[in-house]
């Protein structure tokens, strides 16, 4: 059950290759859904719009929804720990979308759980936090989506990083 969670946030796991049609159902059914989409290259000359977290589509969902969401053609469950789905926080949503927003290059990465947590004090990214991790003298931010246990890198200035309060 959701502990009384009003319109939150959660990541839905769905059938292989079922994201777009998933997402479609559920804003069929008057849901608020978010599909990050990334470029992928599959040859020399055809890039593809592929989904960053392939598997997942996100829905902001009420508290009473939880049978309308998991009864819909493709999924397999909303995450969560045990038996209790658990909310995505609104900061981490609103840092993915802001990332595609402005067309950094990313790519789907792995989780960090060491490194330091910082806060973007300057550019597009202004007011995201991230995990900061070096690659090639050049500064990368790991933005994590905890319930995942994935997260999107994207290179930026040293100069806009800030630790994290």
């Amino acid at each position: 059950m959701f502990r009384s969670q009003m319109n939150r946030w959660f990541a839905i796991q769905v059938r292989p290759q079922a994201e777009h049609m998933v997402a479609e159902l559920l804003k069929y059914k008057g849901y608020e859904t978010f599909l990050p989409m990334s470029r992928k290259r599959t040859s020399r000359t055809v890039r593809a719009e592929v989904p960053l977290f392939a598997g997942y589509v996100f829905c902001r969902v009420c508290t009473d929804s939880q049978g309308l969401i998991v009864t819909t053609p493709g999924v397999v469950r909303i995450l969560g720990f045990g038996r209790d789905p658990e909310p995505i926080p609104d900061i981490e949503i609103d840092s993915l979308k802001r990332v595609i927003q402005t067309g950094l290059p990313m790519q789907d990465w792995p989780q960090m759980e060491a490194g330091e947590r910082v806060r973007l004090t300057d550019g597009p990214l202004r007011g995201c936090e991230g995990v900061v991790k070096t690659i090639n003298q050049e500064n990368c931010v790991i933005l994590s989506l905890t319930i995942l246990r994935r997260s999107v890198m994207t290179r930026v200035a040293r100069e806009w990083l800030a630790p994290a309060c």
